[in-house]
């Protein structure tokens, strides 16, 4: 709803959907090529890596948005909400954390 108590448009809706899709892109990109760069050191084939490094997470990036954005009008609640929940209950451990070594 907006301030004035009206709710937006579908096509206003749309367009604000497709920009934040096209800025997590975006985003997905420069961070995967960070974390290519980042690898490069390490890998045991330097053609292309950083290309295709950051071109696999930025579509898994895309993959993980278009499932939170199916999640909600299946009404199983706030798609993103259910992957971060879900991320955080993975790496959780069975305890307190331990001393690092």
């Amino acid at each position: 709803m907006t301030p004035g108590g009206r709710r937006a448009a579908p096509q206003g809706q749309e367009t604000v959907s497709l920009y934040a899709n096209y800025l997590a892109l975006a985003f997905g990109l420069l961070l995967g090529a960070q974390r290519a760069i980042q690898l490069l050191p390490f890998a045991a084939a330097r053609a292309g890596f950083v290309w295709s490094t950051m071109c696999t997470l930025a579509a898994g990036a895309c993959l993980i948005g278009y499932a939170a954005n199916q999640a909600e009008p299946h009404a199983l609640g706030d798609g993103t909400s259910l992957l971060i929940t879900a991320s955080i209950m993975s790496s959780a451990r069975a305890g307190p954390p331990g001393p690092v070594e």
